[in-house]
């Protein structure tokens, strides 16, 4: 069985942790803006997950997955799959 995994852009919010002492009165809490790119491995309803790297044996590495609410944008880009032999 072959698998297409669509190459993807992902423009996410992510949680912040502020390390040490921090004022109270002029904390002010904050996310930051990720961009990710990677292979499209997995979508629900609930998450989506892109891989980084794979090797010659099929192995998988640097997986994201990201929460649906936590995610601004994903864009398919044309023509960029990686097609993938025996796997999942």
């Amino acid at each position: 069985m072959k698998r297409k995994l669509p190459l993807v852009i992902l423009e996410w919010h992510d949680a912040v942790t502020e390390g040490g002492w921090v004022s109270s009165k002029d904390y002010e809490p904050k996310t930051v803006l990720v961009t990710s790119v990677g292979w499209l491995l997995s979508e629900t309803d609930h998450h989506i997950s892109i891989i980084g790297s794979y090797n010659s044996e099929k192995d998988f590495s640097d997986i994201t997955t990201v929460p649906k609410q936590w995610l601004i944008k994903q864009k398919i880009l044309r023509g960029n799959k990686l097609v993938i032999e025996g796997v999942l």
